[in-house]
């Protein structure tokens, strides 16, 4: 079994500016024809969705993460925080193991710019998703963009508003609300996802998240990724 194993532990401050041509970027995109793919947003500003936020940079924003690649180059697991680097360095992880087909994912959450451009490689190369236990917060994101959004039956994703440091509630707020916009997901739902608080998690059960389209199949639970047909 080939394994790559990457560990990130490094803790930085963001410098929050011009959310405007952040939002109008999101804006134009969704006038644009094709609007369901998944593009990169180039920005210089930074938005995150873990919960609770203690300082600049903390242990749910900024904390440890490991990328390996498992079952014979097939799969790619993704544990840990969303963090500023796991962007560059998942797809340096995809690039040495061309042949993975499903990425794994268990996280907390993270920065939503980090989620974004995680969920930007996985829908360019086509790539289903898994979750085996949890995936919360920022790590939605990056489930929606799979091609097949396959969860373990005792899977559990989880929702709730998005904050910022240097942000209002509202703003944060308008940039998660159009990151779901982007996979077509109900107005009700999001509905819904704005009015958990931060330090609050929804986990809608499996069945409305198969009815709402996040869900596409269920795996028995101990089943790995890449065996579900």
């Amino acid at each position: 079994m080939r394994s790559t194993l990457i560990h990130h532990n490094q803790y930085i401050n963001a410098v929050w500016q011009r959310l405007g041509p952040w939002i109008a970027r999101f804006i134009s995109w969704q006038r644009q024809p094709g609007r369901n793919c998944i593009v990169i947003i180039t920005v210089t500003m930074l938005v995150s969705l873990a919960p609770q936020p203690t300082g600049a940079a903390t242990y749910e924003f900024e904390g440890p993460y490991a990328i390996r690649v498992l079952y014979q180059g097939l799969e790619l697991e993704f544990s840990g925080t969303l963090s500023w680097a796991v962007p560059q360095q998942f797809g340096i992880a995809l690039a040495e193991a061309p042949n993975v087909r499903i990425v794994r994912l268990n996280s907390p959450g993270g920065h939503i710019k980090a989620a974004v451009e995680v969920a930007d490689i996985i829908h360019a190369r086509h790539l289903d998703t898994y979750v085996p236990q949890t995936c919360a917060s920022a790590c939605t994101i990056a489930f929606l963009a799979g091609n097949r959004r396959i969860v373990s039956a005792s899977a559990k994703l989880g929702f709730h508003q998005a904050h910022g440091p240097g942000l209002s509630s509202e703003q944060s707020n308008v940039l998660l609300e159009v990151a779901y916009q982007r996979f077509s997901l109900p107005s009700a739902f999001i509905a819904h996802v704005l009015r958990v608080p931060p330090w609050d998690l929804w986990t809608p059960d499996l069945a409305e998240l198969r009815k709402v389209g996040i869900v596409t199949e269920v795996a028995p639970d101990g089943a790995f990724a890449a065996s579900v047909p």
